[in-house]
């Protein structure tokens, strides 16, 4: 899982660092660069984010030498605006949410490690949105 506890302040994003089972409090909060979130929601492996603009961004990289990650990606939201009101994510990756228009859809996300001659990484693949 995360080693780290991520927070938002006025829509900038912060991850604790330094969470260990002797230090569950942490040692620090950090900035995390990029995409400014009105929310979060953090599963097991990954942070996703609602921005300003009802944009549905993920957190790519994160890894326990590395809780901020490298970088965040937009992702298509489930409505015909592509914009997302509510956010919500189960441990293994299910994303909930409320559409531009309030409907409710579900999203299956897989994690998939991926082994490449250099590096160890981690691939998502995605079901489609699903209109419940």
């Amino acid at each position: 899982g995360i080693n780290a506890e991520y927070g938002d302040c006025k829509g900038s994003v912060f991850v604790r660092v330094g969470v260990t089972p002797s230090l569950p409090v942490g040692e620090a909060w950090e900035l995390v660069p990029g995409s400014l979130c009105r929310q979060l929601s953090v599963s097991a492996n990954q942070v996703y984010g609602v921005t300003s603009n009802y944009s549905l961004v993920c957190r790519y990289g994160i890894s326990p030498s590395l809780p901020a990650g490298n970088y965040w990606r937009r992702l298509a939201g489930p409505s015909p605006d592509r914009s997302v009101r509510i956010l919500s994510t189960t441990l293994n990756n299910c994303l909930w949410c409320e559409g531009g228009s309030g409907e409710l859809y579900r999203r299956r996300v897989k994690v998939v490690a991926v082994q490449t001659r250099h590096t160890n990484c981690e691939q998502q693949t995605y079901d489609g949105w699903e209109v419940l």
